[in-house]
């Protein structure tokens, strides 16, 4: 209604779905041809693990047209009039290159004609030096029936019949992939790190991780930290079984913010598993984080105080393990995301425990380390506890 009571024209005439199907289309990547009555967006309909360019038709929907090449992640960026785009394409063996790509509409081609073709690199395809080491994708039906991805950094010159320390870099809460067939780069130096000093670094994206649709993230909706680890460790234990390679007496796990909380939701439920746990920034009881975020999983504690309990740190602190030197702690004293109350307030349930830990501070960081002589001393604790106690 407007300010004189009549009724303003809906501007929405009808819905159409135009998609369908168990896979994401990005919710930002989408553009529209008015002209040619095309919708062209950015989907995972065929591997969760790269995103394409599809397009479909809007009064003719029917199975979407992939546009890109299969084996590349793509990001694009498209003109107004949908004729032109900007492909930048990767895969976990190739570094990013840019290709100018054409839209174009043959009168022979079928449903849709639409076909695409390369004008020029603005960035060409460089090969990777001999001696950088790919990482591995791999994947596993785990018993619940869900396909789950994983990834793994070998180190350099790995000797057949030898087992390797092991570390598994976690995140696995909700909003967030880390396994995909793109070029790691700069943001897994750390795992190159720790591989070329003769760990294996694995990755795992559980249930409750991104781009697998709202079914697959939603088993832990009211259970967070619970089907994460369970999940985790299902795999880890067949990754072991499968290649050999894994010293199962010696294997880690190390994540920041949620992959901090389920590190240490890692050491207490499965202490049998993981020798050590270096957990950074984490989240020690969902009482005492965010509500938008907890609520938008966990519902209130009033409604749910089972679900709040159990994926309490804190209140499962009498958990730990009583051997020395298997928990680090590792906190910025400004975070303003997760607040250094909650290491606080583990610290002292942890010490009326009586369970052992190492805690080391930066009292000027917040929840993302931002000075350069802090990420030093960071990886350089990280890997000399490592070294000492893995």
């Amino acid at each position: 209604m407007n300010t004189k009571g009549r009724e303003l024209p809906r501007r929405i005439k009808k819905k159409v779905a135009l998609t369908s199907g168990n896979w994401e289309v990005s919710e930002s990547d989408v553009w529209v041809n008015e002209k040619k009555r095309l919708v062209y967006f950015i989907g995972l309909k065929d591997t969760p693990l790269e995103r394409h360019l599809y397009v479909v038709d809007i009064d003719n929907p029917q199975e979407p047209i992939r546009l890109t090449e299969l084996g590349y992640s793509h990001s694009i960026a498209m003109n107004y009039e949908c004729s032109l785009f900007v492909d930048i394409q990767s895969n976990i063996n190739q570094c990013p290159y840019g290709v100018v790509q054409q839209i174009y509409y043959p009168l022979s081609y079928p449903y849709l004609r639409v076909k695409v073709q390369p004008l020029g690199y603005f960035t060409e395809s460089t090969p990777l030096p001999v001696t950088y080491r790919q990482p591995e994708l791999f994947s596993h039906t785990i018993e619940s029936g869900h396909l789950i991805y994983g990834m793994i950094f070998k180190p350099p010159d790995m000797i057949p019949g030898e087992k390797y320390p092991t570390v598994l870099t976690i995140y696995g809460g909700p909003e967030v992939q880390l396994v995909t067939n793109s070029y790691k780069g700069m943001r897994y130096l750390r795992q190159f790190l720790l591989s070329s000093e003769g760990y294996v670094v694995v990755s795992i994206d559980c249930r409750g991780s991104r781009h697998r649709g709202v079914a697959f993230e939603s088993h832990i909706k009211g259970r967070m930290g619970t089907v994460e680890i369970a999940d985790q460790v299902e795999v880890l234990l067949w990754l072991s079984e499968t290649t050999g390679f894994i010293d199962r007496e010696r294997i880690a796990v190390h994540g920041w913010s949620y992959g901090g909380y389920l590190s240490l939701m890692g050491l207490l439920q499965r202490p049998d598993v993981f020798k050590v746990a270096i957990a950074g920034a984490p989240v020690t009881s969902w009482t005492l984080y965010d509500t938008g975020y907890t609520e938008r999983y966990m519902g209130t504690p009033d409604k749910n105080a089972t679900g709040y309990s159990t994926g309490s740190v804190i209140a499962n602190a009498n958990k730990f393990p009583d051997e020395v030197n298997r928990l680090l702690i590792i906190h910025g004293l400004r975070d303003e995301n997760v607040h250094f109350a909650h290491t606080s307030s583990l610290v002292s349930a942890l010490t009326k425990a009586g369970k052992p830990y190492q805690l080391q501070v930066y009292p000027s960081e917040r929840h993302s380390l931002r000075h350069l002589e802090s990420s030093e001393h960071y990886e350089t604790t990280l890997l000399s506890f490592l070294q000492q106690n893995l």
